[in-house]
């Protein structure tokens, strides 16, 4: 009689256990995640707010490229970071609809992630941003969020 309780005890006990690891597993990585995301976002305002003041080097090939060099040295270094990190894909418009991006350098890396992209999904996500909204969007590639 008493293995019997002794064993619904510690069954009690590991299945509390398990279940109690598994919420603060779940919680724990959920908290890392959103914390790259916070991370994510805080690059992506640098990689914005440089590439606005690079002098327009980027966006015209009439700018004077010594103007901005050292700003564009860090806005690159900047983007491969996020590039390396993230694996994300970076796009910068400006007010004028011209485009600066990565994809050359992301569709080298993870062709899958490119072609996974819809033009459809960038253009709401545009514009969403246009209207002042940041967004967090987090879907599963694979193994990783």
């Amino acid at each position: 009689m008493f293995t019997r309780i002794m064993a619904v005890v510690l069954a009690a006990i590991l299945i509390t256990t398990a279940g109690l690891s598994a919420v603060w597993w779940i919680t724990l990585r959920n908290r890392q995640i959103d914390s790259r995301l916070d991370y994510l976002i805080s690059e992506a305002e640098d990689i914005a707010y440089l590439a606005a003041n690079s002098g327009g080097y980027y966006w015209s090939i009439y700018g004077n490229p010594y103007r901005s060099l050292a700003t564009r040295d860090i806005l690159d270094e900047k983007a491969g970071k996020v590039n390396r990190e993230f694996g994300a894909y970076i796009a910068v418009v400006d007010r004028e609809g011209n485009v600066m991006d990565n994809t050359r350098t992301a569709y080298s890396e993870d062709p899958e992630f490119v072609q996974s992209l819809s033009g459809d999904d960038i253009r709401d996500a545009l514009n969403r941003i246009l209207a002042g909204e940041t967004i967090r969007i987090r879907t599963g590639g694979g193994e990783d969020p």
